[in-house]
């Protein structure tokens, strides 16, 4: 198999893994939006009149903007490799002394 195959066949495992990819940022989107409709039911039982003061001091210790946060962090990165796994290209970066091969390593590389 020459490397123009070899290199398909990693673009193909790649594009077969971006529904599994798709389906975890959903499922962090939609973490991310309950999260967000959890924070403010808090907000919303804390200012009612008949909130009883223990419940408010227990509501006061939930820490969902650092769940929010974290949960917004994996959206980002998930939407990386969403991005990443949608490209129907390789990236290669090479580097080294001059006249050494660069140039006929990526010519061999790209065909």
């Amino acid at each position: 198999m020459g490397i123009a195959e070899k290199i398909d066949v990693i673009l193909g495992a790649r594009r077969l893994k971006l529904p599994v990819v798709r389906e975890k940022r959903e499922g962090l989107v939609a973490l991310a939006h309950t999260l967000s409709v959890l924070d403010e039911a808090l907000a919303a039982l804390v200012k009612h009149p008949q909130t009883p003061a223990e419940l408010r001091a227990v509501v006061a210790t939930a820490d969902l903007q650092s769940c929010k946060d974290r949960v917004q962090v994996a959206v980002d990165e998930m939407t990386r490799v969403q991005a990443r796994f949608s490209r129907p290209t390789v990236n290669l970066g090479v580097s080294g002394q001059a006249r050494v091969g660069k140039s006929t390593l990526l010519q061999t590389l790209s065909g």
